[in-house]
């Protein structure tokens, strides 16, 4: 096993040595940091912006990490945060892995997080390809090596915490214009194929909040954990071919340059947010390198401003909701298949959804989804966690894409004044867009699994479960 001596460096154990209990010698509240380089020794498929099978890594853009924090408050309550730079990390595979973990640690599976910063250049575990299989199984062998060794480095520790508001880096995927009819339609509602003109607007605003949070630990570097909301998709492009983990890479080297600390993020509710706009006269960032050095010129400012957090028991819930899918009657089915089979065929767009119109068929894409849809259980389940550490300081989870403003108004509810989400987080179960999102029927309403009002019911669980920790401090 790989286990830290000191902050950062790495020695090799004895082979027999195990993991010997999570709170051995951990009288007070602690916290553990170690992260790894895991790139693919070979071509691999990528995730985002295609078919995975057709898209392999031709070239290394930036590097892929694997990072794990380890929280103990000194009374027997330990968790993980495992982050990494794959677009997602489904439950078939991360189940498996907090089995693993809690196996080698004794950490209770239900506080060990895993998710993913969902960029869209990052490799694929396909299963139908043995060099996305093989790289597969040596993510996973480093991801519990890495696990290991933050719990070896785990010191006594203090936490600030801070927000920023960035302008102009993210922004809302839909957007309202006046057509040449003078009729106000939506950008979306038909997979892109809108055109937008010069008076387009933004149907709704982003939040543009980043929450920091910096944990100090005697003789370290600090460990700045950041939470901001957007899909990693600025590589796109030319560079579509290329491995990297999008803006959050460039935002990872330049904010430890500058700041000489640690890093590590986490995504929050992007499902409607991506970080460049369609309206050129919007951007600040050419690619995704600026984009994230503009990132960290915000952290920097934040991280000037920070209040200390007062720590102390860590408490967690959780809740395993078995949401109904909505998934289309037989008939609605048979016509969705014709529609999706003709579009793999022909690549045509528009006949496609002329096609579909009878039957309620938006698009070749919203076919493809019912398809998918009749194919699910009845249910599927959406695991909701909720994280405190003391009297001020949360997280909320869930393997979910939602829609900024469901956590904007979870924020304004919440018992706790500093109030992260970790999205994509152990598993995936697709987009869950806000009333907003249905209303306007966009993409991500087309292709969720669920029905309207799913993602207000996964935010009052969320509510509900921060509640009942907060009854007990």
């Amino acid at each position: 096993l790989i286990v830290l001596s000191g902050c950062g460096k790495q020695t090799t154990a004895p082979a027999a040595q195990t993991a010997s209990g999570p709170n051995m010698d951990i009288t007070e509240f602690s916290v553990g940091y170690s992260s790894r380089i895991v790139n693919p020794d070979e071509p691999v498929p990528l995730s985002g912006y295609g078919n995975v099978e057709t898209r392999y890594l031709q070239e290394i853009n930036g590097d892929i990490k694997i990072f794990v924090i380890a929280l103990s408050d000194g009374m027997g309550n330990d968790i993980l945060w495992i982050n990494t730079d794959l677009i997602q990390i489904s439950s078939s595979y991360g189940e498996p892995m907090q089995q693993l973990i809690s196996a080698e640690t004794g950490i209770p599976e239900e506080r060990i997080y895993i998710s993913g910063n969902h960029s869209h250049s990052a490799p694929n575990f396909s299963s139908s390809n043995e060099a996305g299989e093989r790289y597969r199984d040596k993510f996973f062998a480093a991801m519990l090596e890495v696990a290991l060794e933050a719990l070896a480095d785990r010191k006594p520790a203090t936490m600030e915490t801070g927000s920023v508001e960035t302008e102009n880096l993210n922004f809302i995927k839909h957007y309202s214009y006046v057509d040449e009819n003078g009729d106000t339609q939506y950008f979306g509602d038909n997979f892109g194929t809108a055109v937008y003109n010069e008076t387009t607007k933004h149907a709704t605003e982003v939040d543009p909040t980043m929450h920091l949070l910096r944990i100090k630990r005697e003789g370290c570097k600090d460990l700045v954990v950041v939470n901001w909301r957007a899909h990693a998709t600025m590589t796109g492009g030319l560079t579509k071919y290329n491995l990297s983990a999008d803006f959050v890479g460039a935002f990872r080297v330049a904010l430890e340059t500058q700041a000489n600390c640690e890093f590590a993020f986490f995504n929050g509710a992007a499902g409607n947010i991506n970080a460049k706009s369609r309206i050129v006269s919007e951007q600040r960032a050419v690619d995704y390198l600026e984009h994230g050095y503009l990132l960290s010129q915000h952290a920097m400012e934040g991280l000037s401003n920070m209040t200390k957090l007062e720590t102390g028991t860590i408490r967690t819930r959780q809740e395993t909701m078995n949401m109904t899918v909505d998934r289309p009657d037989y008939n609605t089915y048979v016509n969705a298949k014709s529609v999706w089979s003709y579009f793999s065929q022909t690549g045509d767009t528009a006949t496609s959804k002329t096609m579909g119109e009878p039957f309620g068929i938006r698009s070749a894409y919203h076919a493809e989804m019912l398809v998918i849809r009749y194919g699910k259980p009845e249910t599927l389940p959406v695991e909701v966690n909720a994280i405190a550490i003391g009297d001020s300081f949360a997280m909320t989870t869930a393997p979910n894409e939602l829609f900024d403003s469901l956590i904007t108004e979870l924020e304004a509810v919440s018992p706790y004044k500093n109030l992260m989400y970790m999205g994509y987080a152990n598993g995936n179960q697709g987009y869950i867009p806000s009333n907003y999102g249905w209303e306007y029927t966009c993409y991500e309403s087309d292709c969720s699994y669920f029905y309207p009002g799913s993602g207000e019911e996964i935010t009052a669980t969320m509510l509900k479960l921060l509640n009942n920790i907060k009854a007990e401090a």
